[in-house]
């Protein structure tokens, strides 16, 4: 078979271009193209590179041998495996957590090449782990207080906690009722601390006694009544009780 192949030299000229087929050998063929059963077939290079198939009378075709191959599957990657959820969720610091995965079609790859990539089946429990599970509870509608509490009845500090939940549900916002309700309470107890100190100041004011009650009191103690008659009797006639108190404690 003659092909042409153009080459300049001059115009208006084409040159024929002739194969040369050269390194023939009979090459043994299986794959998707064949069913995966074997042929032999000779297989030739164009020493000249004309561009033309190799004809059947050069590149033999001999046909199947009646034996099968198995087909060449690629290493497998994570995406060819399923995988359950990790477990246990929700966990504590650094526990460790475990899934089973399995291969979804073992005819598109093979397992056993050393260059297959499986998923991970064991890991510690981390902040992305938690974090993960606490967008799913938000997500669900749970309050950020039962999260919370449960975070850290697992053992997971209150900083790390405070993070997380910033991260998913936002930063808390201040409650204005309640700051004002404990600031009118704090204003009352002190209001009433104040009152108080107030009166006991007032109760602790030094009663005036005139000089002649005092000496009164002197002669009667002299005179040996004692400070309970003085004192019925002193009440007796008007005199105020605060007033014959301190007359007797002078006395």
């Amino acid at each position: 078979m003659i092909a042409e192949k153009s080459i300049a030299f001059s115009v208006g000229t084409t040159q024929q271009c002739i194969p040369n087929w050269v390194n023939c050998t009979n090459q043994t063929i299986c794959n998707e193209n064949t069913n995966y059963t074997e042929i032999i077939k000779t297989v030739c290079v164009d020493a000249n590179d004309c561009g033309i198939p190799c004809p059947p009378d050069v590149c033999i075709n001999y046909g199947p041998t009646g034996n099968r191959c198995e087909p060449t599957l690629r290493p497998c990657d994570e995406q060819d495996y399923s995988c359950d959820e990790w477990q246990p969720i929700p966990c504590s610091p650094d526990e460790n957590l475990t899934r089973n995965c399995e291969l979804i079609d073992p005819t598109i790859c093979n397992e056993s090449d050393p260059s297959s990539v499986m998923p991970e089946t064991s890991m510690l429990c981390n902040v992305d782990v938690i974090t993960t599970y606490v967008q799913e509870k938000a997500d669900a509608g749970v309050p950020r207080k039962n999260v919370e509490k449960e975070l850290i009845s697992l053992g997971w500090p209150k900083a790390t906690v405070k993070e997380i939940l910033n991260d998913v549900y936002g930063k808390e916002k201040v409650n204005l009722l309640y700051v004002w309700i404990l600031l009118v309470v704090v204003l009352i107890v002190a209001f009433i601390i104040l009152m108080f100190r107030a009166r006991e100041k007032i109760g602790k004011k030094k009663v005036k006694v005139p000089a002649e009650l005092i000496s009164y009191v002197k002669d009667a103690l002299a005179a040996g009544a004692s400070k309970a008659e003085i004192k019925a009797k002193l009440l007796e006639v008007g005199w105020p009780k605060e007033v014959v108190d301190e007359a007797l404690k002078s006395s």
